[in-house]
């Protein structure tokens, strides 16, 4: 049985899974990471050919207090998405997740096309309430999105290649965002080495444990050179 490492009361563990041959995501949108507030977590658990063994817990990247971070999941081989409707006044946005062969590292957030427009004075579209991946193609539902005037919260369904949002990921281990990974990023790691802040942004947290470590810094010389 997937049992994660760390275990809260109403962290709500396992009210979403998705499974893709050895690899599991499991939702707790309850979970605590900025004490008291919850704001959602998801664990990932890979089969070792005989148990299935926790890889690591992904934290939303920015502090929403009572966000709902996990409340829906998907993966697809290397590719994870997990839902937050609640962000953005429950506009909702759905997290990308790419394992880079040492940890699953953030990559992207979605919304729909026209998370911008008016909804009409109904209720928030809630993008990410539900959703789906199966190979490259993501289905993501907002069911309370206003398509037209008085829709009457008709709700819908965004797909997404996810080969084209994994063919413009950003560099992520670019922190001083020139290109390249070199010295400059070495050193602005080695400068916020520890805990991250508990509630801001900890851009060189890129395996998602929650503080810098040595698993950030071997990401980071993994990558070193030109960004692809």
């Amino acid at each position: 049985v997937p049992i994660p490492t760390v275990g809260q009361t109403i962290g709500l563990y396992g009210f979403s899974v998705a499974l893709d041959g050895e690899v599991m995501v499991i939702g707790a949108h309850g979970s605590v990471n900025s004490f008291p507030a919850r704001d959602g977590a998801a664990f990932v658990f890979r089969f070792n050919g005989s148990n299935w063994v926790q890889e690591q817990k992904l934290h939303p990247p920015n502090f929403v207090p009572h966000g709902v971070f996990g409340y829906s999941v998907a993966v697809s081989g290397d590719t994870a998405l997990i839902g937050d409707w609640k962000v953005n006044d429950s506009v909702g946005v759905a997290h990308v997740f790419v394992f880079n062969g040492v940890s699953w590292v953030q990559t992207a957030e979605l919304v729909g096309s026209d998370a911008g427009d008016p909804e009409f004075g109904g209720t928030p579209p809630y993008f990410g309430l539900a959703l789906s991946l199966v190979g490259s193609t993501a289905a993501i539902a907002s069911p309370y999105h206003d398509s037209f005037q008085n829709g009457g919260d008709s709700g819908g369904v965004y797909m997404f290649d996810m080969d084209q949002v994994n063919c413009d990921l950003p560099c992520p281990w670019d922190l001083e965002g020139n290109g390249s990974v070199g010295v400059k990023d070495l050193l602005i790691l080695l400068g916020v080495w520890g805990p991250c802040p508990p509630k801001g942004d900890c851009p060189a947290d890129f395996d998602g444990s929650g503080d810098v470590g040595v698993k950030d810094l071997l990401i980071l010389l993994g990558a070193w050179g030109p960004c692809p």
